[in-house]
């Protein structure tokens, strides 16, 4: 099952070093994976201190607005974390800890539990996300889902191969365990809101199509995710989380397809190159994108050179208009676009 929150506060968590000279968190880990090898054990030291002083000050937040001198809210409150690796969860419950004791946080440090990942009855949660399945707290407290040690392991031991994969099936677990007020501490934390958008789709009997909440750092980037209903099949290339699959942008080569069961599911579509002679030879139809089109990646997909726009007439993007809400054509050398494009 899953929760909607009342509300979603969004925390932003210092970087450590090297985070702010990487691009985004797939080539941080990367990085520290090869020639920031060296550098390692201390970021990932710099990194749980920063993430253990926020998650003692929101702690202590939400004790006071449960008006906190009774106990129960620390039994009404979770904070979730990766499960993976092994130790992770225990170094950060014992630096939020000495974090909270360092600024006199007395009733946040008593109701910390001994150990992480474990249920207590008068202990708030501190743990692995993966133990909150199927449990639900009014406060829960999503983080530390871009530790470096945590990135490092989707690389090493799950197959994160992808920059572009920006759905984590942790963080949306986390996200979906809340009833009143849900808090995500991260760095660059506008980027999990990614999770409560799609979350607001499942449970959906047919399924459906989730924006993706939270700025993006370039057109290139989906901004559109189609979740399957619950019990469908795990298609090729998705992102399964437990009862859901989740389908992010496909990328359209014209001379070689993506294979049908990919498109049936993929309403996010970027092409990197169009004319009307690949359009024409290649077998490729908007069709047999099964729920629709609803964004559209062309920029510079039809060069630089100065032409008019009826090739976007010929390739049929008319025909997208029910379903079509982010179309991007910068960087081509339209001079001039179709009239019922304005439509759209």
């Amino acid at each position: 099952g899953r929760s909607a929150p009342l509300k979603v506060r969004l925390v932003e968590v210092d970087m450590c070093g090297t985070r702010t000279l990487s691009k985004t968190s797939f080539a941080h880990a990367t990085n520290l994976r090869t020639e920031w090898a060296h550098m390692l054990d201390t970021e990932t030291t710099v990194q749980t201190a920063k993430y253990a002083s926020m998650l003692a000050r929101e702690l202590e937040r939400i004790r006071l607005e449960c008006d906190g001198e009774r106990p129960w809210w620390a039994e009404c409150t979770a904070v979730v974390v990766p499960g993976c690796p092994a130790g992770l969860a225990g170094e950060l419950l014992e630096a939020t800890r000495a974090a909270a004791a360092s600024v006199g946080l007395v009733h946040v440090v008593a109701t910390l539990p001994i150990s992480p990942s474990v249920l207590c009855c008068d202990r708030l949660y501190f743990g692995a996300v993966e133990n909150m399945a199927g449990l639900e707290r009014p406060f829960v407290l999503v983080t530390a889902m871009q530790h470096p040690s945590y990135l490092i392991f989707r690389q090493s031991n799950e197959g994160w191969a992808d920059v572009r994969n920006r759905v984590d099936p942790r963080a949306y677990l986390g996200v979906t365990r809340c009833t009143i007020g849900l808090t995500m501490a991260e760095v660059e934390c506008a980027t999990f809101a990614t999770h409560y958008g799609i979350s607001a789709v499942v449970g959906r009997a047919s399924g459906g199509v989730a924006a993706l909440i939270g700025p993006t750092k370039d057109s290139g980037e989906a901004q559109r995710v189609f979740v399957e209903a619950v019990g469908g099949a795990a298609a090729a290339g998705g992102h399964s989380t437990g009862s859901n699959n989740l389908r992010l942008g496909v990328t359209v080569d014209l001379v070689s397809p993506p294979p049908a069961e990919e498109l049936a599911t993929a309403v996010s579509l970027m092409f990197d190159c169009v004319s009307d002679a690949l359009w024409n030879a290649g077998t490729f139809r908007w069709v047999q994108c099964a729920h629709g089109v609803h964004e559209l990646q062309m920029s510079n997909a039809f060069g630089i050179e100065r032409q008019d726009g009826d090739v976007l007439t010929q390739i049929g993007l008319w025909g997208l208009r029910q379903h079509l809400e982010v179309l991007w054509l910068a960087g081509n050398g339209f001079t001039s676009l179709p009239a019922e494009l304005g439509q759209l």
